[in-house]
């Protein structure tokens, strides 16, 4: 824990914080009321993998609400994501701390949490509240995820949790890869963020390298969110078990992470995903995956690998997590095994 703070308050003074000088992000639009996403009507076929993974047969249930009437909120930590795109928009968190029309984009930390205009998150590699995709990878994942089916017929995407909710934290560069000394502060830094900022599950995306000698700065900020009851979804990863992250062995035996290998379409494991009973605790389909590219492009499975997997199980896990007796991490992942 003592790593992790230090590591946060590098951060926040600007000494090790990536902060890399990027693209020009769009401005959020501010002007959106949410709804509640309407999937009853929803014709999914028998091999989307929405289908497959269970999603509709919850639906009638749960859509990603608590009995409370919040909704679950799930971080999706990595490249960032296209919060123009209005299917994505719609399901974004929305901080109401700095959302005020008198404080939005003042350049101030309104809402005393450390970051300033963290409106939807924040970029940790960009150093600003703006955690905009300039990759695609994660964009893609959150449609997966929690995408509100608010252009289905036009454009056949849905979510598996339509009314859960979207914090979006982003760490990784354009390119998909990260700085070997600033990468893993900023990884650890941003799983803090979505444990202190309320996320219940955490999506959770890393190169295929892992974070060499700095691995365990991560792994710590996933053990601090396990003592929150914050569940975290991981994907397998996709070297054919010919290389596996050592960060990812190290989360192997944790109640609250699911580490997520990747089926193809006849619902065997990709030849390309790591897997195995000793690392992976289950498997859900990357094969027919449709979703969003930035730029509000609809591709269907625009990359094979077991980040799309993760998404979907992300998705179910928030569904689960809103049903009356499942709150607990531990709960949501034992009632995964049990029916993906």
């Amino acid at each position: 824990m003592k790593r992790i703070q230090l590591a946060l308050t590098l951060v926040t003074l600007g000494i090790l914080s990536a902060c890399k000088p990027a693209q020009k992000d769009p401005p959020f639009d501010y002007g959106y009321l949410r709804k509640d996403a309407k999937v009853d009507a929803l014709t999914i076929g028998a091999d989307n993998p929405i289908q497959i993974v269970g999603a509709p047969s919850l639906w009638p249930k749960t859509t990603g609400k608590l009995p409370d009437g919040n909704r679950v909120r799930i971080a999706v930590i990595g490249t960032g994501v296209d919060y123009t795109i209005p299917d994505l928009r719609d399901a974004l968190w929305l901080n109401v701390g700095e959302a005020d029309e008198k404080t939005r984009a003042n350049s101030a930390d309104d809402d005393g949490n450390g970051m300033k205009d963290d409106i939807i998150g924040y970029d940790f590699y960009s150093g600003d509240g703006l955690p905009y995709d300039w990759h695609g990878h994660d964009t893609f994942t959150a449609s997966l995820i929690a995408s509100t089916a608010k252009n289905y017929q036009a454009a056949g995407v849905v979510g598996v949790a339509p009314n859960a909710e979207l914090m979006i934290v982003r760490y990784i560069s354009p390119d998909g890869d990260i700085d070997s000394m600033t990468g893993p502060i900023d990884a650890a830094a941003s799983i803090e963020y979505a444990v202190t900022n309320g996320a219940r599950v955490i999506y959770f995306n890393y190169p295929e390298g892992g974070f060499g000698e700095l691995s365990d700065l991560v792994v710590d900020a996933i053990i601090e969110a396990g003592k929150k009851n914050v569940l975290v979804v991981v994907p397998a990863g996709n070297s054919g078990n010919l290389k596996v992250a050592g960060f990812v062995r190290s989360l192997t035996t944790m109640a609250h992470v699911i580490i997520v290998a990747g089926l193809d379409a006849q619902g065997k494991i990709l030849l390309t995903s790591n897997s195995g009973r000793n690392l992976a605790t289950l498997a859900a389909p990357v094969a027919d995956a449709v979703g969003y590219l930035p730029g509000n492009r609809v591709m269907k499975t625009p990359f094979e690998t077991t980040s799309i997997a993760a998404a979907y199980v992300t998705g179910a896990a928030a569904l689960v997590m809103s049903l009356p007796q499942k709150g607990s991490a531990a709960k949501v992942k034992l009632e995964l095994m049990s029916h993906i």
